[in-house]
């Protein structure tokens, strides 16, 4: 299933566009980046909040 999709993605990236069309495209992989980017650093946060709940409620049970 992967496979499909790797190739899926790997086709259209050999197909020659114009110009602005490459722009688009760079354009919105740059921003899918970003958004991956952004989605795991507050993966992070949520996860060292908690991870700082924790050891403040065993801090507090001391």
């Amino acid at each position: 299933m992967s496979d499909e999709k790797d190739m899926h993605k790997t086709g259209w990236k050999n197909i020659d566009l114009p110009p602005h069309l490459k722009k688009a495209r760079e354009e919105q992989e740059r921003l899918n980046q970003e958004k991956r980017d952004k989605d795991a650093a507050e993966k992070d946060l949520k996860f060292t909040t908690a991870e700082e709940y924790m050891n403040q409620q065993t801090d507090e049970s001391d």
